[in-house]
């Protein structure tokens, strides 16, 4: 059975900068976190291998890897939010200067 489908538009006027910085922030910190287990795993290999201790090396490697997990998410969290909150300022500038974005909606 064929249902008729009506189309509505809906002029979007603005979005919160907030908004837009969250999900940039939360991308980010997802990124810093692959970037810090990546040099938490090469840390790790490279004092195993300096100090000829597979133990000595872990101890080492992994310190500084678990202050990078933890640290660099953050950091990374951080700055992705203050671009994301100021890409969703500039968006709003541009959108209310043009007059809005119509988005085409269908119900069902």
């Amino acid at each position: 059975m064929v249902t008729k489908k009506s189309q509505d538009t809906v002029r979007v006027v603005g979005i919160k900068p907030s908004s837009v910085a969250m999900v940039q922030g939360t991308l980010s910190m997802l990124f810093g976190l692959v970037a810090a287990i990546l040099f938490s795993i090469s840390s790790t290999v490279h004092w195993a291998q300096e100090t000829d201790s597979v133990l000595r090396g872990l101890t080492l490697g992994l310190a500084s890897g678990f202050i990078a997990i933890v640290g660099v998410p953050i950091i990374y969290f951080a700055v992705g939010w203050v671009l994301g909150w100021i890409q969703g300022f500039l968006i709003n500038a541009l959108v209310s200067m043009s007059g809005g974005i119509v988005l085409k909606t269908e119900e069902e």
